[in-house]
């Protein structure tokens, strides 16, 4: 795991690794997308855990997934919708005014769905599975729009190159997300 933080906000960042968030499943939320290539890539995880400060309030979310290539010509995304109250996280860096609990409730998982078949996740990750197996939100800090740069990260930390992986490199990545 690493951490990084910067300007009030932080992040845990897992490459090759997944934090132990795991999803009680409802059901699976499954979208496709047409791709122009082959992955390039061979079958890895990736979690981010993020807080992002804005004056008064604090946006939380964490989201972890697999990449499974293949050759199908589509990227399909699956996302598990959990059971709403989730276990609470502990030591989560949400804060102190909310409580991080693990699941992925279903008004965010099609925000994720979303994220994660973005046009720079088709381009990044070529054709294959991104099966999300860890997630967690908090009740006043969660929002779609946090999910679904989540999923754009997760895909970004996916396809990253695992030696240009530093402190450095995942901050820009995530200051570039929140920039959008």
């Amino acid at each position: 795991m690493i951490a990084i933080s910067w300007g009030g906000h932080r992040a845990r960042v897992w490459l090759d690794e997944l934090p132990d968030w795991r999803l009680a499943m409802v059901e699976v939320l499954e979208r496709r997308r047409d791709v122009a290539g082959f992955s390039a890539i061979a079958e890895r995880s990736a979690a981010i855990e993020l807080v992002v400060a804005t004056g008064p309030r604090a946006y939380y979310g964490a989201l972890g997934a697999t990449f499974m290539p293949a050759s199908t010509m589509q990227l399909v995304a699956r996302v598990p919708l959990s059971e709403h109250a989730g276990r609470i996280l502990v030591g989560s860096l949400a804060g102190r005014a909310d409580v991080a609990r693990v699941g992925l409730p279903g008004e965010f998982a099609h925000a994720v769905a979303a994220g994660l078949l973005s046009d720079d996740a088709s381009g990044a990750l070529g054709s294959g599975t991104v099966c999300c197996r860890c997630a967690a939100w908090a009740p006043v800090g969660s929002s779609a729009w946090l999910f679904e740069g989540l999923g754009r990260l997760v895909v970004k930390l996916l396809s990253l190159d695992r030696q240009s992986a530093s402190e450095e490199t995942l901050m820009s990545l995530v200051q570039a997300e929140l920039g959008r």
